[in-house]
């Protein structure tokens, strides 16, 4: 049986950075700032840097980019593939390049700046991207017993 997506949050982002877990929470303000349906399940939020206001809240039904001039959303259902395109050593280099391409079913790409980094010089990017992967395979995984 797949793991829920709940699941791969708590084990694949737990060590990311930049990432506080909201599991179990209720955070007036963060779901004062964003349109959740009256099912959609916060998971954990990634604040992309100290001095951005900029922040991404996952839940059981995808991403909400928290940003300005207006909050974006990806749904899980909605990634074709995500990847990075700056080799390790120029991302730990140069925080700039820690940009996580989302490409959509669409063809769009929509890049998630991923900037956290472990005082051991792990990338939260990676963390990231791998739970990322895990929701897109489970994805096809359920539209294939549909």
């Amino acid at each position: 049986m797949p793991m829920p997506i709940s699941q791969k949050a708590s084990k694949r982002l737990r060590f990311v950075t930049n990432y506080r877990n909201l599991q179990g929470t209720d955070d007036p303000t963060i779901s004062a700032s964003v349109n959740l349906e009256p099912s959609e399940q916060m998971l954990g939020i990634y604040q992309v840097g100290s001095a951005s206001a900029e922040a991404i809240l996952v839940t059981d039904k995808g991403l909400h980019v928290l940003s300005k001039p207006s909050p974006n959303f990806i749904p899980y259902d909605s990634i074709e593939d995500v990847n990075t395109e700056a080799s390790k050593e120029e991302l730990r280099a140069n925080e700039s390049l820690r940009k996580l391409k989302v490409k959509l079913k669409t063809g769009v790409t929509v890049d998630l700046m991923i900037t956290g980094q472990h005082e051991e010089g792990g990338l939260d990017l990676y963390g990231f991207e791998t739970f990322l992967i895990g929701a897109i395979n489970l994805n096809r995984l359920n539209e294939s017993k549909v």
